[in-house]
């Protein structure tokens, strides 16, 4: 009788598996649907909230990665367009490239979907259902469209109570801002003009976009260079035979 050898394991790929050797993979090959439509859009909403929670300890803030949520079953997983969770170890779920709710011991706290002509209706019908099963503190929906085409409501939300969500009221001001507030995030969703914009209740001050991150981060970078220009000239000028 001959016994089955599992297969040998690829050390570039250890972090996928865990310790029982199921492989839980980083991405399944497939292109994103509406990628072109979608991916200014995902950018807007992700790089503010990513920007806003930089450097807090303990907070992840992801969109499109792998969230895995069955134990031993790398069929079951979900792959919001943004999600956020507080409290985890952050350097794990960089180390795995993917969430493992059973790991990091929470789903995520706040997930948020896009709306697209390919998953609209999954997005409205099923996913509350799913996201609730597996415990997502709020879930928020965000139609880019003028029309609200794909979701039929410009912005939704809700908490989870009693294993449904329970919606979040949506207001609109003077100024055709669209907006409801996020207890999970401390933040108002702001729809403005077709913009998902996040906003600080306290102030009333809108976090930078994703331009504005940008171009603060390149700013940031040129005069990093600078200043390392000058600290070169200066070190010349002291050891001028060095």
């Amino acid at each position: 009788m001959t016994t089955k050898q599992p297969p040998a394991i690829e050390p570039r790929l250890a972090h996928l598996y865990d310790e029982n050797g199921v492989f839980y993979p980083e991405e399944d090959g497939i292109p994103m649907p509406d990628a072109e439509t979608q991916g200014r859009t995902f950018r807007a909403v992700l790089t503010p909230l990513a920007h806003y929670f930089w450097g807090q300890p303990g907070v992840h803030v992801a969109g499109n990665t792998f969230v895995y949520y069955e134990p031993g079953n790398p069929q079951r997983f979900v792959s919001p367009d943004c999600y956020v969770v507080f409290g985890v170890d952050v350097a794990h779920i960089f180390y795995r490239n993917t969430y493992r709710v059973w790991e990091m011991g929470k789903p995520p706290d706040f997930a948020l979907e896009i709306g697209s002509q390919s998953a609209g209706g999954y997005d409205v019908r099923e996913k509350p259902e799913l996201y609730a099963s597996i415990g997502v503190g709020e879930y928020w929906l965000y139609d880019p469209t003028l029309d609200s085409r794909d979701y039929g409501v410009k912005l939704s939300g809700g908490y989870l109570a009693n294993g449904r969500y329970e919606p979040f009221p949506i207001a609109e001001d003077a100024n055709g801002l669209t907006w409801g507030h996020s207890p999970t995030l401390g933040l108002d969703l702001c729809w403005d003009d077709g913009t998902l914009r996040f906003r600080i209740p306290a102030t009333g001050e809108f976090l930078p976009g994703h331009e504005a991150v940008w171009d603060a981060l390149e700013e940031a970078k040129a005069e990093a260079a600078e200043l390392r220009a000058q600290i070169r000239l200066l070190q010349a000028q002291q050891n001028p035979e060095s």
